[in-house]
């Protein structure tokens, strides 16, 4: 299970002792939001940050693009030393922007939002490397689930039976407990599970990870009864 910490929730002051202590925490890549305030309306995090990050952690880093110009998005997480960039399904040049980010040798991920109809991913099962599974609409932190949207990951793990899908927005430990169970191999943690919580980053992820071996053992246990 990826466990992926969101930059966009850290402590801005204090980058490069949020991602020492992540890192030392035991997470397992680092999710960064990049938001250019047209595909929705809202800033994040920027290339020169990001560019930074790559000389602070030897972890991965993913970054979920969130914009107009695809094209030269993926050329800056290509120099920044970004390994994945998640595009939307939702953008009209998805398909130019997964040949451009293979081209630049990155991993390339596709996001669906919450009300997309997740049928319009079938034509790029073969040509992606995970998919990134919104349970809030893109653009801040904070938000609540939309309604009912947990009950389309069994039909994305049905079209990608073999390719990562990690589950972003309002991510708490019953979500990641839960949505395991389901199908999901990694979840983007924000303020719901780990940024402001009162406790350290390596108690909550350790306890995050023991809410998934709980899982599987009684998965285990009732396949035994």
């Amino acid at each position: 299970m990826n466990l992926s910490p969101s930059l966009m929730c850290a402590d801005p002051g204090h980058f490069a002792e949020e991602i020492a202590f992540l890192e030392a925490a035991g997470a397992d890549s680092f999710h960064i939001d990049i938001m250019d305030g047209e595909f929705v309306s809202n800033f994040a995090l920027s290339w020169a940050e990001v560019a930074k990050f790559s000389t602070m952690t030897s972890l991965p880093l993913e970054a979920h693009l969130m914009v107009r110009n695809l094209s030269v998005h993926i050329g800056f997480a290509a120099s920044s030393g970004v390994r994945l960039v998640y595009l939307h399904a939702e953008h009209p040049d998805v398909l130019c922007g997964l040949k451009r980010a293979r081209m630049l040798g990155l991993q390339a991920g596709l996001a669906v939002n919450p009300e997309t109809d997740v049928d319009i991913l079938r034509p790029f099962a073969d040509m992606v490397d995970a998919i990134l599974m919104m349970r809030v609409r893109p653009g801040f932190a904070g938000q609540s689930a939309v309604s009912n949207v947990d009950a389309r990951l069994p039909l994305l793990r049905s079209l990608f039976p073999n390719t990562p899908i990690t589950v972003d927005g309002a991510v708490t430990p019953d979500t990641v407990a839960c949505m395991n169970r389901m199908g999901a191999s990694g979840f983007v943690l924000g303020t719901s599970a780990l940024f402001g919580k009162g406790k350290s980053y390596r108690e909550i992820l350790r306890n995050l990870r023991c809410f998934k071996n709980s899982t599987n053992e009684n998965r285990l246990d009732a396949r035994d009864q």
